[in-house]
């Protein structure tokens, strides 16, 4: 079996000398025709659905959105709704969920101060929870380049066998009458790779050979075995491109930066998030009352309307004054259902930004502002107040940051100009002797040394283009971002004192309309004493309630937009404002 086995493959081998080059063509082309036929994609499956989404665009229809429809003739004129009612439930303050007429229940309310609104906030923003993953991706950039001076062992097996032919005789031999030597050759070395902080590489080796000669078919000559072990050392180093404990300790600075740059990156989303959160809490706060003033205006509405129809059963008035009492009412109530509006879209973003897990988007709970403004006149040091800026701003500390790692990369841009010089040294020592103790005592005892010296230098042709294009870039961008600080620079001195003058100005519109809200409540006063005794009409007093509303809307705007400019004022200078309870605490980062 093993005569026909050997005669197979001999035959085999003998068909495959004339075809080689054919079999490898295609062998090649029916391997890039099974790749073809693959499907190596990673996503796969895909998501169900992917092409039935592209391929259909949906219509929305009535049954996709309604739990119930009426119709404009089936609702009766005096009907509120569940609009109004959750807004008189708003403006009483209920706290705990009531029976209405007909089963059904007010919503709940939940109290919310401002220092636990940033305190969830920062817990449970999305947004936030995502930028977090930045620093954390940094440190371990930083981490893979000063793992760069790490050893490495390597070990390589080689296995060649040369078939040389060797003459028997001196003179002329015919071809084919000389005889066959066979020589196999065992490599193992086993080396460990250090890289070195100068930007060289040091290796360190202990190859052994073992050569194995069977000497010629058809002649005495005896197989021969050679045993060479043997210690290396070597290193190699770049004297001038690549070259230096600077230029190798490049990388790792710049990944250091890298990562003070995504420190203050998440610094500054901290922030401008809790200002985002501060100024949406006092949107909701202006909206919240802005409703109770909306709702206490329209019981006054009907308190008139009230009044109207009893003077017009009475006989002193004529029934136009009901009417005219009962359109302001309708008018009031429009006012109302508006100011329900503009609360619930205040109270969804804060309920978005606050993230709360019992506090969902399409929850029905309504949040009850408990914080109160701080109404006090401030008067502000401006040179001290944008010294505070410049030293706060984060985007001023990114600067700085992206200024040093172009600093790095202009030196290093600098140093890929030079001609590439690389100095190599090899130093080995080793025995040899046909048995392998024989061989190791040699290499302990003879030192049987070879060492060298080379030097190999490479210049580009043309100038090195390509490096010298790159240095000029990286310089321009240096100074780009130079250029790019001093407007920096005017652009939070300008935002901080445009956020000091609405401070300053707001608090001058508090006093206004203060005074403003006093007078307008006289004068509806008195308009009902000169409505009860016949002087003015139910239109009189409803301009008069109207105009005392606007007054008491203007203040509350006002009171808003002062707590908002305290809140620029703090984000402008990289700070938090205080009302918010707020401390920052250095991290790893920051160490």
């Amino acid at each position: 079996m093993s005569n026909k086995g050997s005669e197979f493959f001999s035959r085999i081998s003998r068909g495959l000398k004339g075809n080689l080059p054919w079999v490898l063509i295609g062998l090649a082309v029916s391997a890039s025709q099974w790749g073809c036929a693959r499907d190596f994609n990673i996503n796969r499956p895909l998501p169900p659905g992917v092409h039935e989404k592209l391929r259909k665009a949906t219509t929305l229809q009535e049954e996709h959105l309604l739990k119930r429809q009426v119709k404009l003739d089936e609702v009766p004129p005096e009907h509120k709704g569940e609009i109004f009612e959750r807004a008189e439930t708003i403006a009483v303050d209920k706290k705990k969920p009531e029976t209405r007429e007909g089963g059904s229940k007010t919503a709940e309310t939940l109290d919310i101060e401002l220092p636990e609104a940033l305190k969830v906030t920062v817990e449970n923003n999305l947004g936030l929870q995502t930028s977090a993953f930045n620093p954390a991706i940094a440190e371990q950039n930083l981490r893979v380049e000063q793992a760069k001076y790490e050893a490495v062992l390597a070990a390589s097996t080689v296995y060649t066998k040369t078939n040389t032919a060797s003459s028997s005789g001196s003179g002329y031999q015919p071809p084919g009458s000389g005889s066959i030597v066979n020589t196999h050759t065992y490599n193992f070395t086993p080396t460990v790779k250090i890289p070195a902080q100068s930007g060289g590489t040091v290796n360190l080796n202990l190859p052994s050979y073992t050569r194995v000669n069977t000497g010629a078919y058809g002649t005495f000559s005896p197989a021969t075995t050679l045993e060479t072990p043997a210690v290396g050392f070597g290193l190699t180093q770049p004297l001038l491109r690549g070259g230096g404990f600077k230029v190798t300790n490049a990388s790792i600075e710049t990944a250091k930066l890298k990562l003070l740059q995504s420190d203050s990156a998440l610094k500054l989303a901290t922030i401008r998030l809790l200002a985002n959160v501060e100024q949406a809490y006092w949107d909701y706060y202006g909206a919240y009352e802005n409703l109770k003033i909306e709702v206490a205006q329209y019981d006054r509405a009907r308190q008139q309307a009230n009044l109207a129809r009893r003077l017009v059963e009475e006989g002193v008035r004529t029934k136009v004054e009901m009417t005219r009492a009962e359109t302001g009412v309708a008018r009031q109530f429009q006012d109302v259902l508006l100011a329900e509006g503009l609360r619930r879209r205040t109270e969804n973003n804060l309920k978005r930004l606050m993230n709360r897990a019992d506090l969902p988007l399409e929850s029905e709970t309504i949040i009850i502002p408990k914080t109160g403004p701080r109404l006090e006149g401030l008067f502000f040091d401006r040179v001290r107040i944008i010294e505070l800026a410049l030293q706060n701003r984060m985007e001023l500390l990114d600067n700085e940051l992206q200024q040093a790692i172009d600093r790095v990369a202009v030196f290093m841009n600098k140093n890929a100009v030079l001609p590439n010089l690389l100095f190599n040294f090899n130093y080995s020592y080793s025995g040899s002797k046909p048995k392998f103790g024989d061989a190791l005592d040699q290499l302990l005892n003879d030192y049987l040394t070879t060492y060298n010296f080379s030097l190999t230098a490479e210049l580009p042709l043309q100038g090195n283009r390509a490096a010298k294009a790159k240095l000029r870039a990286s310089v321009l961008s240096q100074q780009q971002n130079q250029a790019n600080r001093k407007v920096l620079e005017q652009s939070i001195k300008q935002e901080v004192l445009d956020a000091l003058d609405a401070a300053e100005k707001n608090w001058q519109r508090i006093l206004a309309n203060r005074t403003a809200v006093m007078l307008a409540s006289e004068t509806y006063e008195s308009e009902i004493i000169e409505f009860q005794n016949g002087f003015s009409t139910s239109t009189d007093v409803l301009t008069a309630l109207t105009t005392m509303a606007d007054a008491e809307t203007a203040l509350v705007a006002a009171i808003v937009d002062h707590q908002k400019a305290l809140v620029d004022i703090a984000f402008a200078t990289g700070t938090v404002f205080g009302s918010g309870g707020v401390v920052w605490i250095p991290g790893k980062a920051a160490e």
